[in-house]
């Protein structure tokens, strides 16, 4: 499967599950909805690296399982605002390789 086929299934299914609960999927909501997730990312992270209050540790296997959940809702998020918004992450991602390479290349 490509980026961009992912990326297609993706923003699918989270636009399906969008319009079951009738949320709007507005790009106001799905970049605050982003943030969201990015903060929920951060909880995780700072859990499993024990840079947060002791009585919030668990151990190492169960913060792993939850930071590895936190980064796919962030994914899930990026990939349908790109799709919303038109924007191919493939080529995205292909466009900032082949221009970093120039600059490496320097």
């Amino acid at each position: 499967m490509t980026i961009q086929e992912l990326q297609k299934r993706i923003s699918e299914i989270f636009f399906f599950n969008l319009e079951r609960d009738n949320l709007k999927r507005t790009e106001d909501y799905l970049f605050l909805k982003l943030w969201e997730e990015f903060w929920e990312l951060l909880q995780a992270f700072l859990i499993h690296k024990k840079l947060c209050r002791p009585e919030k540790f668990i151990p190492e296997e169960e913060s792993k399982k939850h930071l590895k959940k936190e980064f796919a809702d962030v994914m899930w998020l990026l990939f349908s605002i790109a799709e919303k918004l038109d924007i191919d992450i493939e080529e995205s991602l292909d466009k900032k390789r082949i221009s970093k390479e120039r600059v490496m290349k320097k």
